[in-house]
């Protein structure tokens, strides 16, 4: 039951919609990294976002190689929170319609941005970056439900006990998602970044002066 708490999970996930969110915010953050990429962004609108679109095929297979890591970390922590019977009734949540508007309104909102700031600019990814994005995700998500399923979410919170345990699951599982975060690229990984972006701006510049 420990593993179907995660796939239950993944099921309500959208892989390419969480990573064009990512995009979004990498691009941001590459428009303000430097002063260098600044005045890039300025002269060849749109780098920033080259750059980020060149960068998804790379952070999909990061993602993927990382999951795999880590999902025997994340099964011992459900098992040190939950029990057998716990776990399958968190699985049941997630499955139900409300418990997949709510993973919904999770994957459409979060999109890392103060954690692709701390990484940009301190070189490491913070669990206070993680909550601040977190809390912006739980006011997205509480903003998409309607008062009738407010008020059931709440009877359930108080009727299943294990729903209770949602909130200390969450933190322990936000742990990992930062240690995940902050595992250090592979030399292969490295490198297809670096050629990925050099290739990115050499094209986007070419393209830009190409219209003018």
């Amino acid at each position: 039951p420990f593993r179907d708490v995660i796939r239950s999970i993944e099921e309500s996930s959208n892989l390419d919609l969480s990573m064009a969110l990512v995009a979004d915010a990498m691009a941001e953050q590459f428009a303000i990294a430097s002063p260098e990429l600044a005045l890039a962004e300025r002269r060849y609108p749109g780098m920033g976002r080259a750059m980020a679109n060149a960068l998804l095929p790379i952070l999909k297979s990061r993602d993927a190689r990382l999951r795999e890591l880590y999902l025997p970390r994340q099964i011992a922590a459900l098992r040190a929170t939950l029990n057998a019977s716990e776990a399958a009734d968190i699985a049941r949540f997630y499955r139900s319609p409300l418990g997949r508007k709510m993973m919904g309104a999770v994957v459409e909102s979060f999109d890392s941005k103060q954690m692709l700031s701390d990484a940009v600019n301190t070189g490491s990814v913070g669990v206070a970056s993680f909550n601040a994005d977190t809390k912006r995700v739980v006011a997205h998500t509480v903003s998409k439900l309607s008062d009738n399923e407010l008020l059931e979410l709440e009877r359930q919170f108080r009727t299943r006990p294990a729903l209770a345990k949602l909130k200390p699951l969450g933190t322990a599982l936000g742990e990992l998602r930062v240690a995940a975060e902050n595992e250090p690229m592979t030399p292969e990984e490295d490198k297809q970044i670096e050629t990925a972006i050099l290739k990115a701006m050499d094209q986007h510049i070419a393209a830009a002066k190409g219209g003018k």
